[in-house]
């Protein structure tokens, strides 16, 4: 089948391949500044790796679980 009789009989092959979704482009960016921050993170010293690391859990667990009862904190391994 040549391609001019197959645009003919499936004109959605015929078309451009559509613009990408508000949500595609959203989640390219995620993915970039992800792989940004792992660039970052692998070319850091190892002390100063554990060091963010540390700092980051230190952060999560004051600022985004701080809606939970205090009693939940026994259950935060260390």
């Amino acid at each position: 089948m040549s391609e001019e009789s197959e645009k003919e009989t499936n004109p959605s092959s015929a078309t451009a391949a559509p613009c990408p979704t508000a949500s595609q482009r959203d989640q390219w960016m995620v993915e970039s500044q992800v792989f940004q921050i792992y660039q970052l993170f692998a070319t850091i010293p190892r002390n100063a790796q554990n060091l963010m690391l540390e700092l980051q859990r230190d952060n999560h667990v004051s600022k985004d679980l701080r809606h939970l009862n205090s009693a939940f904190s026994v259950l935060d391994a260390k």
